[in-house]
C-alpha cells in the first residue's frame, strides 16, 4: 500500500457549503507493481459511513475530489492491479470544515547553491497547541502552481522551528509544503508559491496603486512577485513628501517614511497626519531580514479638501452707526482647500461674502446694515471651504442710539366719567436709553375728531376728558404711545403703536344695566322654577292615572273571574250549577242586619227567589257590584238603597227563565255555569250568557235587570228582588267573612236557625235567538 502522512492532504475552498480535496502519497517503485495494470483505488468514508465517491481524477501521486461537504471525510488508499488489491492500506483524515486546524502563515522557500533551500513560516494562529511540522518537498518539471506528480517525500520537525534547511540530491524543480499537526489530526499542506534567489539583484516593485484617498490620509496598494523578492519579506517601505506643483514635483521639504509591519501576504498600508488639499508623492520598497529593495516608480495625488486650519486674522469693525457697521479681516495663511466664501457672524444672525466668478479669492471686508439702534453686537468671521473654519474671536460692538421700536397696544381703562387711565409696556427695541414717550389721543364723534399728543416719562398715566354726564354727545376715544430718544440734538421718535379704544363712562348707563340684568335674571328662575313644578305635577298625575285597583280577596270583579272555569267552585257556595251541594253552618245576624232580613222575608212571603240573577261586572253593573262587595265584605251593615233606583224593564218577557235548572235544587241555589241544559220539555233551547245586568223574576215570560249603587234589601221590584237569598242550613253555625284587612272579631257563634243570606246574582242569561232588553233609562 501506498504511504501517507497525517497532514498528506490539500483543502481549497470553492464555495459556502462545498469544498475540493486533494489526498497525496508516495507511490510505489515500479518493480513493486507485482502485475500488470497497476493503479490507486480510494475509499471514502464521510462521517464514519461509506459512500460511493470516485475520484474526479487519479494519478500515481494523488487523487482529486472536488464539489464534497464541510463534513469529516476519511480516505482509505490501497494498491491494485490484474491480480487483486493489496493487503494492507493507507488512511487520510480530512477533519471537518468547522474543526480544522489553522495552516502555517507566511511559508517561504529560497534557493541557495549546492541544491539547498531555506525553508521559513510562521506558526498558525490558532490556540490550539501544535504538536509538530511536517515538510514535504516533491519533484515535478514545473514549479507551482502547478501540480506534482513525482516522488513526494516528507519530514517532521518540533513544534518550537520556524526555518528548515533541506538539501534535495539533483538538480530538479522542487515544490515545498508544509503541515501544522496535533496528536489527532492536521491543517493540512500549504505549498511554498514561489521561488526566491537568496543573491539576485531584485528591480523595484511593479505592482503600485493608491487605493484611497482623504483629507488627511492616502492608502497604498500593491502585488509582491516572487521576482521581486530577495528573502524572507519583514514589512514594507512607504515613502512620501509634498510637492511645489504639479510642474515641479520636486519635495517642498524632506521626504518621510513609514514603515508598514507584514510579510509577503500584505498588499495595503497607510501614510497619515498629511495637510488636505496638497499634492503628494509616493514611493514603496519591500524590506526582508537583511536589506530593503529598490523603491517602485513614483506616484501623485492630491489630498482632498477640508475646512481651514485656521480662522481669517486682522478682524475689525469701523464706520459705526445706528443702523450700520464695517467688517474687515485678513485670510488665514491655509484654506485646506477651494475657498467658496466667508461667513461674518453678528449675534444671531450672518451674512454670507462669496468668492467673485472665475476666482479663489473672496472680499475681505462688507457693510452689515439694517441693525437696531443701540444693541450691542459680537461680531467674528469664519473662512469656508467644503466647510467653514472656526470663528475668529468675537467682537463686541454697539450701534449708536436711534429710533425705537414699534410698541403693544396701551391698555386704556376709564377711571370715572372725567378722566381714563393709559398704560403701556417699554419696546422690544428701545433703540437708545428712551428719554421719553409721547400719547396720542383721538376723540370721535358724530361731528368731531379731534387729535392731542402728550409727553409722559412713565409707563403709565392718567389723562382727563370731557365729563360724559354732562349731557352732550358721548365720544370714542383712541390712544396711541411711541417712544422718543435724544442724541446729538436730534429727536429719534419711534413707530406709533396700533391704537387703543375706549368708550365714554356714564353712571346712568352702568345703573341701567344693572337693572335690565337683574330683571334678566328673575326672568330665567322663573322660567326654571316653574318647569321643575310643571315636571314633578306631571310625574304625579302619572303616577295617579295609573294605580291599580287592589280588592280584597273574593271580592275581584265577576266577570273576570266568569272565564275561570274555577272560579265559581271556589266561593263556597253551593247548589248552583253542580249537583253536589255544601252544607254551610247557619250563624244569627247581628242586630242591625236582622230587621232587615226580617222584613225581606215578609216582603217575599218566604217564597224563594233563587232564580234570579245578579251581575257585579264592573263594566256592565258597576253600582250593582260595588254593592255587593260592600254587603258580601262588611255582613253587619245593610244601608238602605241611597243609589239610584233601577227602573222596571216596560218590555215584560212572558216566558219563564228556564236556563237555570229546577230539578230539585234548594232555594240556596245560587247560579248555573255558563251554559246549562234546561230541566223543562224544552231541553234543546241554547243559552249564552247576558249583559251583566241583575235579573229580576216577575210574571211568566218576563226577565229584567236592576242596577244598584247599593243593595236595598226591602225593596222589591215586579215582584223579585235584585239578590238572591240564601236559604239556612240548620243547624249551621254562622261565621263572618274575611275582609281586605285580615279577619273580624265576632262574638261567638250562636247556635240556632242561621239568618237567611244575600249575594249578587250571576250574569243574566238569555236565548240565543231573542235580544237582551235594555233597560229603560239608559242606565248602563
Amino acid at each position: 500500500a501506498p504511504e501517507t502522512d497525517i497532514g498528506s492532504f490539500e483543502v481549497t475552498t470553492v464555495g459556502v457549503a462545498s469544498r475540493d480535496v486533494y489526498v497525496y502519497w508516495r507511490h510505489i517503485p515500479e518493480f513493486m507493481y507485482n502485475g500488470d495494470n497497476f493503479n490507486y483505488q480510494v475509499t471514502v468514508y464521510e462521517n464514519g459511513v461509506p459512500r460511493n465517491l470516485q475520484a474526479n481524477e487519479t494519478t500515481s501521486a494523488y487523487a482529486r475530489f472536488t464539489g464534497l461537504s464541510l463534513n469529516s471525510y476519511r480516505f482509505r488508499i490501497v494498491s491494485a492491479n490484474q491480480e487483486g488489491f493489496s493487503k494492507g492500506y493507507s488512511e487520510v483524515n480530512v477533519p471537518s470544515n468547522s474543526k480544522g486546524l489553522a495552516e502555517p502563515l507566511s511559508f517561504t522557500k529560497i534557493a541557495f547553491d549546492n541544491h539547498i533551500y531555506e525553508l521559513s513560516w510562521k506558526p498558525p494562529a490558532t490556540n490550539r497547541a501544535i504538536s509538530s511540522y511536517t515538510i514535504f518537498w516533491c519533484d515535478n518539471s514545473k514549479d507551482r502552481p502547478y501540480q506534482c506528480t513525482g516522488t513526494l517525500n516528507w519530514t517532521r520537525v518540533a513544534s518550537d522551528v520556524t526555518i528548515k534547511n533541506i538539501t534535495v540530491p539533483n538538480e530538479k524543480i522542487y515544490q515545498f509544503a508544509i503541515s501544522a499537526n496535533t496528536k489527532t489530526e492536521s491543517s493540512g499542506m500549504v505549498w511554498a508559491s514561489c521561488t526566491v534567489i537568496h543573491n539576485k539583484i531584485l528591480g523595484k516593485m511593479k505592482s503600485v496603486w493608491i487605493n484611497r484617498i482623504g483629507s488627511t490620509f492616502i492608502e497604498v496598494g500593491w502585488k509582491l512577485e516572487c521576482s521581486d523578492r530577495i528573502g524572507v519579506v519583514t514589512g514594507f517601505l512607504i515613502s512620501y513628501c509634498p510637492i511645489v506643483s504639479p510642474h515641479n514635483p520636486q519635495c517642498k521639504v524632506e521626504a518621510k517614511n513609514t514603515t508598514v509591519n507584514g510579510d509577503g501576504m500584505t498588499i495595503r498600508g497607510n501614510v497619515t497626519n498629511l495637510t488636505p488639499y496638497t499634492i503628494y508623492m509616493v514611493m514603496v520598497a519591500v524590506m526582508t531580514k537583511n536589506s530593503i529593495g529598490q523603491w517602485s516608480d513614483r506616484l501623485y495625488n492630491t489630498t482632498l479638501e477640508a475646512a481651514p486650519d485656521m480662522s481669517p486674522l486682522n478682524v475689525t469693525v469701523s464706520d459705526v452707526t445706528n443702523t450700520s457697521m464695517l467688517v474687515q479681516w485678513a485670510a488665514p495663511h491655509s484654506m485646506n482647500g477651494v475657498l467658496r466664501y466667508y461667513q461674518v457672524h453678528y449675534n444671531e444672525k450672518f451674512r454670507k461674502v462669496e468668492a467673485m466668478e472665475g476666482s479663489h479669492h473672496a472680499p475681505t471686508k462688507v457693510l452689515l446694515d439694517n441693525l437696531n439702534s443701540y444693541v450691542l453686537y459680537n461680531v467674528s468671521v469664519s473662512a469656508c471651504t467644503v466647510a467653514c473654519s472656526l470663528q475668529s474671536p468675537a467682537l463686541q460692538v454697539r450701534t449708536a442710539i436711534g429710533k425705537p421700536g414699534k410698541m403693544a397696544d396701551p391698555t386704556v381703562n376709564f377711571v370715572n366719567s372725567s378722566q381714563v387711565g393709559i398704560a403701556w409696556q417699554p419696546p422690544k427695541y428701545p433703540g437708545g436709553l428712551l428719554d421719553g414717550y409721547q400719547v396720542k389721543m383721538e376723540m370721535i364723534d358724530d361731528t368731531h375728531n379731534i387729535t392731542d399728543i402728550l409727553n409722559f416719562t412713565g409707563n403709565q398715566t392718567q389723562i382727563p376728558i370731557e365729563d360724559c354726564n354732562s349731557g352732550g354727545p358721548h365720544h370714542d376715544y383712541f390712544f396711541s404711545v411711541r417712544a422718543v430718544n435724544y442724541a446729538n440734538d436730534t429727536a429719534y421718535y419711534g413707530p406709533w403703536s396700533d391704537a387703543g379704544k375706549g368708550h365714554c363712562f356714564t353712571a346712568g348707563g352702568d345703573l341701567w344695566f344693572i337693572f335690565w340684568a337683574g330683571v334678566c335674571l328673575i326672568c330665567v328662575t322663573c322660567v326654571f322654577i316653574v318647569a321643575i313644578l310643571g315636571k314633578r305635577l306631571w310625574e304625579r298625575y302619572e303616577q295617579m292615572r295609573t294605580v291599580e285597583v287592589k280588592l280584597p280577596p273574593g271580592l275581584a270583579p265577576v266577570i273576570e273571574k266568569a272565564s275561570d272555569p274555577d272560579y265559581y267552585s271556589q266561593l263556597n257556595l253551593y247548589g248552583w250549577g253542580s249537583a253536589q251541594h255544601e252544607e254551610k253552618k247557619a250563624i244569627n245576624p247581628p242586630d242591625q242586619e236582622k230587621k232587615g232580613v226580617e222584613r225581606e222575608t215578609k216582603d217575599h212571603d218566604g217564597s224563594s227567589v233563587g232564580e234570579g240573577e245578579g251581575d257585579g261586572d264592573s263594566s256592565g253593573c258597576s253600582s250593582g257590584h260595588e254593592s255587593v262587595a260592600s254587603s258580601l265584605t262588611a255582613g253587619t251593615h245593610i244601608s238602605s238603597d241611597s243609589g239610584t233606583e233601577a227602573d222596571q224593564l216596560h218590555d215584560k218577557r212572558t216566558t219563564s227563565l228556564d236556563g237555570f235548572s229546577n230539578t230539585g235544587s234548594p232555594a240556596t241555589s245560587l247560579r248555573q255555569r255558563n251554559k246549562a241544559t234546561s230541566g223543562s220539555s224544552d231541553s234543546s233551547t241554547r243559552w249564552e250568557r247576558g249583559e251583566p245586568y241583575v235579573m229580576l223574576g216577575g210574571s211568566s215570560g218576563s226577565s229584567s235587570c236592576l242596577v244598584k249603587s247599593t243593595p236595598n234589601l226591602g225593596e222589591v221590584e215586579g215582584g223579585m228582588t235584585g239578590y238572591s237569598l240564601l236559604g239556612g242550613v240548620a243547624g249551621a253555625v254562622w261565621r263572618p267573612p274575611v275582609t281586605a284587612s285580615g279577619y273580624v272579631s265576632l262574638p261567638p257563634a250562636m247556635s240556632g236557625p242561621a239568618p237567611p243570606m244575600y249575594v249578587a246574582h250571576p250574569p243574566c242569561w238569555a236565548e240565543k235567538e231573542q235580544a237582551a232588553t235594555s233597560p229603560s233609562k239608559g242606565y248602563v
